[in-house]
């Protein structure tokens, strides 16, 4: 009833933050003339569209429907051109089929009510016109907006730029038309009349779909007035569709990197926009308002989103209280799945909050995120693998296939262990482990698609690599080996060791910090990989596996005959496959002394004393603050000698060399 639907608009007004009337009226106006200036300045149609000649407001908004539809098949058209693996956007832009097609229809319904109101002034148009037709036009921008969002790009029309904004601009500017039209006729309306011009939630949920798909930093702040606005001034209260894109634009608030205040800002908007909508529901019962998955995982989104924020302006400060302060989002995220899955129970309940594979995965890259490099300290990848296990759980319980953990889950947590093993001793160890249990959960119908990559195995490698364990080196090759059995075993692609695992198997070796026996012993490890990359039909050795090796050379044999005669050749290897850049030359450097170097490198190579900043490896461990580094000019290195990474340079990664 009218009496209910007031009463909760002024529930929700009281809700939100309080603003004076005078205030709120100066901001409406203001919006108004501004977004007035946006449309009348507009490009104009690339086909002029005569004054309307229809005789009744059903056709008029039937032909708006037909552009409308007409809009959808250009859309469905352009989906055909692949945007996103596209590296040249231009090749699509111009195409009359694709990008082009959708605007111009937006631009033609645009045209089309701007004439009709123009008949309207002029006193010659012969029927009255309604809310739809103002949201025919609407609906068109805000589909321009998406379009162009999926594209990832612009679209050109009569040698003008129609941009995301430009396009939301547009349907904000025809929502203030709109309500300008409702004001005026809402005075010449009887009492208990209903208004044909004031706007509806359609009106005001296509220009939040708009204002959301520009990812722009103020776009929640916009959404929010015209909340207040369609409260006020219409009655028209907020659906499902609304607090979902509230919820999404805050995620985007502040832009790429927002400022700590502003992610406490947006922290707190996310919650309460949660708790109006949850109470709206409570107390009114209505559908429409429900909370269901995607408005959880919008808010889990922004959640996410603005968490590292509160580290920086975490109350009492220190890195204690920051540490805790965004573990502390991370439970908050835990507990809204917790709510979800309390109010679905399993079936029982509720089957519009039943979780899915985005809300699982929310939860666990926050608490990934609490483990990153600003906190590598911070034990949470024990906290996501914990909750792993219970996801897991849950699955082999209900047996429903929306509840099973991703390949993806468990690369991600694979990864977060082996960035903790630097300080972490049994960070490597459990790395490998939940690779193995992984392994297990597939080989028994645990979960049968698990499918790990040879991303997760490199993972485990790498874990290994930071470690202090000094059998790092056997430790690396045995899962090489691994892995390199399984293949020929099974010829899953997925799972051949490529150059990225060779490598990291040399670095575990050139990193190892044993006695001289167990240096010894991997020293001869990373030899044995370059002979089997040697080998290897499909991988060829590059730059960084052979300035890794001469890393090891350096790292695990003590100056003298013995190490310059390896260095020497390990750089003629180099030199034979074209593969020599500046970062060879430098480990050289570092493990040959000065005439050593130059008899190695013929005298063709200048080394550029005190040629740069130091290094941010010297600035993270503070040492060599203000010492200057070495450096060396590539453009000089002979031709020859760095043949192979001129030719994947010029062939954008496609040298036949390079896939030798």
């Amino acid at each position: 009833s009218t009496r209910s639907i007031l009463s909760a608009s002024l529930l929700l007004l009281a809700m939100m933050d309080s603003t004076h009337v005078s205030a709120f009226r100066s901001t409406f106006h203001a919006n108004t003339c501004r977004r007035s200036l946006i449309l009348h300045s507009s490009p104009e149609s690339s086909t002029p569209v005569p004054p309307p000649s229809f005789t009744t407001n059903e056709d008029f908004n039937e032909e708006l429907s037909r552009i409308t539809k007409n809009q959808r098949f250009e859309s469905n058209k352009s989906s055909n051109l692949d945007g996103y693996d596209n590296p040249n956007p231009s090749a699509y832009i111009a195409s009359p089929d694709a990008e082009n097609g959708v605007v111009k229809c937006a631009m033609e319904a645009d045209a089309l009510l701007a004439s009709a109101i123009q008949s309207e002034s002029d006193g010659t148009l012969s029927f009255q016109l309604d809310r739809e037709s103002y949201n025919a036009v609407i609906k068109g921008w805000m589909s321009v907006v998406s379009h162009l969002r999926i594209k990832k790009t612009n679209a050109y029309i009569a040698n003008q730029m129609i941009t995301i904004q430009n396009a939301s601009d547009r349907a904000e500017a025809w929502l203030s038309k709109l309500e300008t039209a409702g004001a005026r006729m809402s005075t010449s309306i009887p009492e208990g009349g209903v208004n044909p011009l004031a706007p509806n939630l359609e009106s005001y949920n296509y220009v939040f779909h708009a204002l959301c798909d520009t990812r722009a930093s103020d776009a929640a702040e916009k959404i929010e007035d015209l909340v207040k606005r369609m409260l006020k001034y219409y009655q028209v209260l907020p659906d499902k569709r609304s607090f979902n894109r509230i919820l999404e634009a805050w995620s985007y608030y502040g832009g790429l990197n927002p400022s700590p205040q502003k992610s406490m800002i947006a922290l707190e908007r996310v919650r309460r926009a949660l708790r109006e909508m949850k109470s709206l529901y409570a107390k009114t019962g209505d559908e429409n308002v429900k909370p269901q998955t995607a408005t959880y995982n919008y808010a889990m989104k922004a959640l996410d989103r603005h968490m590292m924020g509160v580290s920086n302006v975490a109350a009492g400060g220190g890195r204690d209280a920051d540490t805790r302060a965004v573990a502390e989002i991370a439970l908050e995220i835990q507990q809204l799945l917790e709510e979800m899955l309390a109010n679905y129970d399993v079936g029982r309940g509720d089957p519009d909050c039943k979780p899915d594979i985005s809300t699982f995965m929310s939860v666990v890259n926050a608490w990934i995120k609490c483990g990153s490099d600003v906190f590598p300290e911070a034990p949470c990848a024990t906290e996501a693998e914990a909750f792993l296990k219970q996801w897991q759980q849950l699955y082999e319980k209900t047996g429903d296939n929306d509840f099973r953990p991703s390949s993806a889950s468990y690369m991600i947590i694979i990864e977060a262990w082996s960035k903790r093993s630097r300080f972490d001793s049994v960070a490597a160890k459990k790395a490998e482990e939940l690779l193995h249990h992984a392994e297990h959960l597939s080989a028994t119908n645990k979960n049968p698609d698990l499918a790990l990559n040879v991303h997760a195995y490199t993972s485990v490698i790498n874990a290994w690599s930071r470690s202090r364990d000094y059998n790092k080196a056997k430790r690396a090759l045995k899962i090489l080996r691994y892995m390199n059995d399984k293949y020929k075993e099974t010829k899953d692609e997925m799972i051949r060791p490529n150059m990225w695992t060779y490598n990291s198997a040399i670095n575990a070796c050139a990193m190892c910090q044993g006695d001289s026996t167990q240096q010894g012993e991997a020293l001869k490890i990373s030899f044995a990989i370059l002979k089997a990359i040697k080998a290897s039909k499909k991988e060829v050795a590059n730059h960084v596996t052979y300035g890794t090796l001469l890393k090891a050379a350096n790292n695990l044999l003590p100056p003298g005959a013995e190490r310059d005669a390896i260095l020497k050749a390990i750089f003629e290897n180099a030199k034979k496959d074209g593969q020599v850049e500046s970062g060879i030359l430098l480990q050289l450097r570092n493990g040959a002394g000065a005439e050593t170097f130059h008899a190695i490198t013929e005298d063709k190579i200048t080394l550029i004393e005190g040629g740069g900043p130091p290094t941010n490896a010297a600035r993270t461990n503070g040492r060599g603050r203000n010492r200057p580094v070495t450096t060396v000019d590539e453009e000089k290195i002979p031709m020859e000698w760095r043949k192979a990474l001129i030719m994947k340079k010029e062939d954008n990664g496609k040298s036949k060399l390079w896939e030798k």
